[in-house]
């Protein structure tokens, strides 16, 4: 069996990290840790153009054929340069996705806009974060 010093790190930090989230005017940042890894964000308001919730969806089959799916979600950042940033995945519902996304808009000062891509399925209100 082959493993790559790459899949040695992900492993612990797949297993061990959190992700700390600071919110303030102009500044976004989310790290993950304690494993120091590759996907933690700073992100300025200058840079960032929306913030948008997208469903992932899995589907598979097991050794039995059955089959087996999943829907996670992840909070997304489009930056003004046209990049797309994932900040959080693995988040379990809609709502989740869409509180925090809201949230974050909110205390950045970040109009909401659609964006191509972005799960709609959710149950929270405007109004209720």
């Amino acid at each position: 069996m082959a493993f790559s010093a790459g899949s040695l790190y992900a492993g612990p930090a797949f297993l061990l990290n959190r992700s700390e989230i600071l919110v303030r005017r102009s500044l976004l940042r989310v790290r993950h840790g304690p494993v120091p890894f590759l996907w933690s964000r700073r992100l300025t308001r200058d840079v960032l153009g929306q913030l948008y919730s997208k469903e992932i969806r899995k589907e598979w089959k097991d050794e039995d054929d059955r089959e087996h799916r999943t829907v996670p979600f992840s909070l997304v950042a489009a930056l003004r340069s046209g990049r797309k940033v994932t900040l959080l995945s693995g988040l379990e519902t809609a709502d989740q996705a869409l509180w925090l996304e809201r949230a974050f808009e909110q205390m950045l000062a970040v109009e909401d806009q659609p964006v191509v891509g972005e799960s709609f399925l959710s149950t929270v209100k405007p109004g209720e974060i």
